[in-house]
Order: C-alpha cells, then sequence, then structure tokens
C-alpha cells in the first residue's frame, strides 16, 4: 500500500504544512460545537484526538474528518479548519 505524503504545499506558496491522515493525532486549534436536534455539545481548543475517517470533496482534497477523542466519544463531519495535526 503507498504511503500518502507527510506535507503538502499550501496553494500560491512554498510552505509545507502537515498534512491530515488517518489514525494521526490533532488538536483542536479553535472551540468547536457540535449542534444537534435536542443539544449543543462544546469541544474546547487545545481538545485533542485521533483521525478515524478522512473525507474528501468532488475533487479529492480533505474537507472534514471523523475523530475519536481522549475521553473514548466520537465526533463526526467535524471541518478541517478546526485542527492542526
Amino acid at each position: 500500500m503507498a504511503r500518502g505524503p507527510d506535507y503538502i504545499r499550501k496553494a500560491g506558496s512554498d510552505e509545507k504544512v502537515p498534512a491530515l491522515k488517518e489514525n494521526g493525532n490533532v488538536v483542536f486549534t479553535k472551540p468547536f460545537t457540535r449542534e444537534t436536534w435536542l443539544s449543543k455539545k462544546p469541544y474546547p481548543q487545545g481538545t485533542t484526538g485521533i483521525v478515524t475517517r478522512l473525507r474528501t470533496g468532488l475533487l479529492g482534497e480533505i474537507r472534514r474528518v471523523d475523530v475519536r477523542l481522549e475521553d473514548g466519544n466520537f465526533v463526526r463531519n467535524v471541518p478541517v479548519d478546526f485542527f492542526k495535526p
């Protein structure tokens, strides 16, 4: 099985940033609130977890991820803007 790159290049620059990958550790870089029909669950900045699934857009770019948090809870469909690998 081919291994993906550990770094990706930012659009419009030569700067390389770490790539999100399955089973990789991530940290929330800003507060995230999961809103459901009956409740709102906040996840503060600094919450850590492991990526369990990458969700891609039509062109193959990573748009959202599923994460298993340290306390064992799963958070689905979190936009990549909330993470730092």
